[in-house]
């Protein structure tokens, strides 16, 4: 069993990493962290995979795969990104076996120093779906401050919720 929280790292995809990123992006349950509304195909992943070292400044995006040791967890991002105004979105997702064990903070932790040190970032974000009380408080306690929130912004199970808009300032 994978435990050890200070042997947690991040990294960029790789083409083995395929079969995890399919599971991951077709499990139904997590199409409303994404907007994801019909299965990824295994072409479409592994083109995603061979362009995923484009330069964020290019895509916008950057995905990283979070692991302990050689075992893969989950999957965090910068989207959004934009270098003029030093900024960019956090999503996250950690395998459900994985979740509520401090790994989601962890991940959230290191993609913030490397957005710090490597890309500059002024400041990070994130939106966080008002039912979703884990991702609330993780970011919470990553020391994100609630500073908006968009109302009736999506729509899971035919009702519409509110999503709360986080912001964490890195460099004044």
């Amino acid at each position: 069993m994978v435990s050890n929280l200070d042997k947690l790292d991040i990294r960029a995809p790789e083409p083995q990493d395929l079969p995890f990123l399919i599971k991951m992006e077709n499990d139904r349950l997590n199409w409303w962290v994404s907007d994801t509304i019909s299965p990824w195909s295994h072409y479409t992943l592994k083109k995603y995979l061979e362009n995923s070292g484009q330069d964020i400044a290019i895509t916008g995006q950057q995905r990283y795969v979070v692991y302990i040791d050689s075992y893969r967890i989950g999957l965090i991002d910068f989207y959004d990104y934009h270098p003029l105004h030093q900024r960019a979105a956090i999503g996250l997702i950690i395998a459900e076996e994985f979740r509520l064990k401090g790994f989601g903070t962890k991940a959230v932790e290191l993609i913030i120093k490397h957005g710090k040190t490597f890309l500059g970032l002024h400041q990070v974000y994130a939106e966080v779906p008002e039912f979703n009380e884990a991702s609330i408080r993780l970011f919470e306690k990553s020391g994100f401050e609630r500073t908006g929130i968009h109302k009736h912004w999506i729509r899971k199970e035919g009702k519409f919720f509110d999503v709360f808009f986080y912001q964490k300032f890195l460099i004044y």
